[in-house]
């Protein structure tokens, strides 16, 4: 999860501004920012990603601000944890193998 805060300043006249955002460019759908002043993401794979917020200015592109993003993956999601957890289980199984077959 991670959160990205933003500010747009107009003391006099704040409502002619509209805000939208998307992430990745794979997708045309812009989502509205309505008072909030925050986006939070949840729940996004590793990986490189854009965030973009659009500036609507009386119902007319103003501009586009972009801002690369890269999600990491955690320890538990990479692939030498993976075989370590795996090699780990493969070494407990033997092991309890070999001590079953010693008490019977």
């Amino acid at each position: 999860m991670f959160q990205v805060s933003f500010s747009l300043i107009d003391f006099e006249n704040p409502s002619q501004y509209s805000l939208y955002y998307r992430i990745g460019t794979d997708t045309d759908s812009w989502l509205p920012i309505r008072d909030q002043r925050q986006l939070t993401f949840n729940g996004l794979k590793p990986g490189k990603y854009n965030l973009e917020v659009r500036i609507l200015r009386y119902g007319k592109l103003d501009q586009v601000k972009s801002l690369p993003i890269e999600v990491s993956a955690s320890l538990t999601e990479t692939t030498p944890f993976k075989i370590l957890a795996a090699l780990i289980f493969c070494l407990l199984s033997i092991s309890l193998s070999s001590i079953i077959s010693i008490f019977k």
